[in-house]
């Protein structure tokens, strides 16, 4: 896990113990904590020094742990909770693997001989697509329009089709289309670059589009992945409900977990729907961020050489 996901991890867990409108598995941990603010925490040295401890299981069972033994969870402070808060992880482990034990023992072989209660299943957390579609239905209505007219009977399921194929990228894992990489380069360890990568995302406030371009480049350490890997790892962030800042960051984590390269450059360059048509309704502005890690953010030259490259 990078930095910057543990300090995500603990504000969404957090959040999630002290706020009631903040549901964790609800809104997927996410936050609107960015790259940028959370490089100029001074407190920052804590989650660096975290991240490099435990797995990503690991980092969320610490935090939940934690905020639940404590009486004032939103007075928290992450330097106290790293340095005092293993006893407490660890007490929380034995308590969840003795409830699991009694479970198994206990309520499983009741289970098996009583048809009834067998018969009780828990309830899907995903809607199902005939939900969906009443829900695009009830919106028809709320603007004002009859769902029931001819030119409308199909537009729910075909709304629903188009919104599985936006989203997709929820069903897609970053890192693990990263897995497969080569070690045979001719001794090769200047950067890899791909630019101009069009990607069509949807911004997370309004569910209106964002369409840009993706710069994306790394320096090797000893491997190097298929280069149309790269331009997937863009659309499976991009498949998302996202911020422009978090998907920026999310691609760059995932090159630097998957090849553990000397370096990471990313710049998007997107144009807002939800600013164009909507609000100040300013159109062909371009919204740019960045990430550099390793050689990238040390060395000025380098990284003044991927932005010649990419301006090209």
């Amino acid at each position: 896990m990078m930095p910057f996901d543990a300090y995500r991890c603990y504000l969404s867990l957090k959040n999630h113990f002290t706020k009631d409108h903040y549901d964790y598995l609800k809104y997927r941990g996410k936050t609107r904590a960015t790259v940028q603010a959370f490089y100029k925490r001074k407190d920052r040295f804590w989650f660096e020094k975290f991240a490099r401890q435990k797995n990503d299981k690991e980092v969320e069972e610490f935090f939940v742990s934690n905020f639940i033994y404590s009486t004032d969870p939103g007075t928290m402070w992450i330097g106290e909770m790293i340095k005092e808060g293993e006893g407490r992880y660890t007490e929380w482990k034995k308590k969840i693997q003795s409830l699991t034990y009694t479970f198994k023992s206990e309520i499983e072989p009741i289970m098996d001989k009583n048809s009834k209660i067998t018969s009780l299943k828990r309830a899907p957390s995903i809607p199902s697509r005939e939900d969906a579609e009443d829900a695009v239905r009830t919106i028809l209505a709320w603007i004002g329009e009859d769902p029931e007219r001819e030119g409308l009977l199909e537009t729910p399921r075909r709304f629903i089709d188009a919104y599985k194929e936006f989203f997709k990228g929820y069903n897609e894992d970053g890192v693990d289309v990263l897995s497969k990489t080569f070690s045979e380069v001719g001794g090769y360890d200047d950067l890899v670059l791909l630019k101009d990568i069009q990607f069509n995302s949807f911004c997370e406030h309004h569910m209106i589009p964002f369409i840009g371009k993706a710069h994306v480049a790394y320096l090797p350490s000893n491997r190097v992945v298929g280069i149309s890997k790269i331009a997937r790892l863009v659309d499976i962030y991009a498949q998302r409900l996202q911020t422009q800042e978090t998907m920026t960051a999310e691609i760059a984590n995932a090159l630097s977990q998957s090849l553990n390269p000397r370096g990471v450059a990313i710049i998007l360059d997107a144009e807002h729907m939800c600013m164009s048509l909507r609000g100040v309704k300013k159109d062909q502005v371009s919204t740019i961020t960045t990430r550099f890690t390793g050689e990238f953010e040390t060395n000025e030259a380098l990284r003044d050489r991927f932005m010649k490259l990419t301006n090209n």
